[in-house]
């Protein structure tokens, strides 16, 4: 073999691999806005699974509380209520005020409005909650509540 034929041998190749790792590089960039284009529509899906309450699929908060100073330590599963349970729940809160829900302050009644909740729709009720007759200190439903309103709000219907 010639020199020229060696040398023009190694361009061809040279050439060949240039025009790979450029195929290569256009293959990347399309994967890439492939998958930026998947992430996208996952994004979009989670969103609106997250607007809109469905049934079985995101109607359900759970949450693990851990309150070292007090050695408490459970885990809260609710439904969110229907129309139905909702009204049950804000008759059980008024039963639960003896008719004083108007003048009861808000943290008060927050509790005692989780309390209602967790009897109407809770899935799994820690046994601290269960009887409201041994129930002595209502701030940790006070703070149950805070979490629950806020997983509420990331719903809009």
């Amino acid at each position: 073999m010639t020199e020229e034929k060696k040398e023009e041998l190694q361009q061809k190749e040279v050439n060949n691999q240039d025009n790979k790792e450029q195929q290569d590089k256009k293959e990347k960039e399309r994967s890439k806005e492939e998958l930026y284009k998947l992430k996208y529509k996952q994004e979009q899906d989670k969103e609106a699974t997250l607007l809109k309450v469905i049934k079985g699929v995101n109607d359900v908060w759970e949450k693990d509380y851990n309150f070292e100073e007090a050695d408490l330590s459970f885990k809260v599963k609710v439904k969110i209520p229907n129309a139905m349970e909702q009204s049950q729940i804000r008759a059980l809160t008024d039963e639960f005020l003896f008719g004083k829900s108007d003048t009861t302050p808000d943290f008060i009644y927050n509790a005692y409005f989780m309390l209602a909740t967790l009897q109407v729709v809770g899935k799994e009720v820690p046994i601290e909650f269960r009887d409201p007759e041994e129930i002595y200190n209502m701030d940790y439903l006070a703070y149950v509540y805070r979490d629950w309103r806020q997983f509420l709000r990331t719903f809009r219907y």
